[in-house]
């Protein structure tokens, strides 16, 4: 009966440690995840700032590239009322003679 007993003990002492080294290579695997997810928050925090910083230059790029447009469109307005003007001018004079 001892015999069945210590057999028993030991086989659930044996099932205890496997249990128990399972357990810590659990933890140590969780351990690793955790610093892998902080690693990923920080690059993710830092990609964040990137964009952020993209968008700003982006936006500012495309302000002044409207503002240059614009000041094109008015030369652009101003010479088409000028060469209209030249046309009109011409006409006339070749109309006179």
């Amino acid at each position: 009966m001892d015999d069945k007993i210590d057999k028993l003990y030991d086989l659930v002492e044996n099932m205890y440690s496997k249990l128990s080294s399972k357990i810590d290579i659990l933890q140590e695997g969780q351990k690793e995840l955790q610093e892998s997810q902080k690693k990923l928050q920080v690059t993710q925090e830092q990609m964040q700032t990137k964009l952020e910083v993209i968008a700003e230059v982006q936006q500012s790029h495309f302000e002044v590239q409207e503002r240059t447009n614009k000041q094109i469109l008015g030369k652009l307005e101003r010479l088409e009322t000028a060469n209209l003007e030249n046309q009109a001018a011409i006409y006339n004079i070749k109309k006179t003679k």
